[in-house]
């Protein structure tokens, strides 16, 4: 780049430097070292004289006030994965290129290296990487497994895990989105049991008919107390008041919040017997 400033000599009619005389000029243009810097010229003779002012040096850059100047190019260090290209012709540009993009885990992470690379597939997950210079990383799930709980130790389709009781059918539907239909083939009716004697309730009861007319007085025992266990009692021959029920504990457990045997004396009356793990309810 060169920058030329003119004024006209001491002889010419007018100008911006009439009147000054070369050692003048030079006083202007003096360095901080005390130095003539080395950029001025005379062009021509007599009044037509000029004193040219051109930059003779070359552009260079400092990092700080404390450093030496140099050309950019020389400034400028290429770190890890950079690289400079200095263009062709008089007005070169710098072009700073990243030559690879690596990525870290996190900032514990000691290595870089490619996403593809620091993506690791687990299990029934894959990782696909497109095709051309702007690439995508596809994640996807292979299978949609299922666990029971915490402490199942394998997974698998939902309708393997379900298991259809007595009654119950599972039915997947068809499609790719799939639901899972869990219906009821059985009916609601209950079982009933008809007891004249001593009887040990089971935990399977769900109705027991109780008959103190044709031998007496007679006593049904309890099981364990078991949260959510039920059954009910009825009398079909309307002869409590005369041939009483008794109910035994099975332990040391309370019946309708009595720490005793429940007597029933009321004719043709019906009970429901309800359990919540520690004691017996009456209702």
């Amino acid at each position: 780049m060169t920058t030329t400033t003119e004024g006209v000599g001491p002889g010419a009619a007018s100008g911006p430097l009439r009147g000054f005389d070369l050692d003048n000029i030079r006083k202007v243009f003096i360095n901080q070292s005390g130095t003539l810097l080395p950029c001025i010229y005379i062009v021509g003779s007599g009044d037509t004289s000029k004193y040219v002012l051109r930059a003779t040096g070359d552009g260079q850059v400092k990092i700080d006030s404390t450093d030496v100047p140099d050309y950019l190019g020389a400034k400028l260090v290429e770190g890890t994965n950079i690289n400079f290209t200095v263009s062709v012709g008089p007005n070169k540009t710098l072009t700073i290129d990243a030559t690879d993009q690596f990525v870290k885990v996190d900032a514990g992470d000691s290595t870089s290296g490619y996403l593809a690379t620091k993506l690791i597939a687990g299990t029934n997950i894959t990782l696909t990487p497109s095709v051309g210079p702007n690439k995508t990383l596809t994640i996807d799930a292979t299978d949609q497994f299922v666990k029971v709980d915490a402490g199942d130790s394998t997974s698998g389709y939902l309708a393997t895990k379900l298991i259809a009781g007595t009654n119950i059918t599972l039915t997947p539907s068809v499609g790719p989105n799939k639901t899972l239909t869990i219906a009821s083939t059985g009916s609601s009716s209950v079982t009933t049991i008809t007891k004249t004697a001593n009887y040990v309730i089971q935990t399977t009861d769900q109705i027991i008919l109780v008959d103190t007319l044709s031998i007496g007085a007679f006593t049904l025992t309890l099981f364990a107390p078991t949260d959510g266990a039920n059954f009910e009692i009825y009398d079909i021959a309307g002869n409590l008041s005369v041939a009483n029920l008794t109910l035994q504990r099975f332990g040391a457990e309370k019946i309708a919040g009595v720490a005793a045997d429940k007597i029933f004396q009321t004719d043709w009356g019906a009970w429901k017997i309800i359990s919540n793990g520690t004691d017996w309810f009456i209702k």
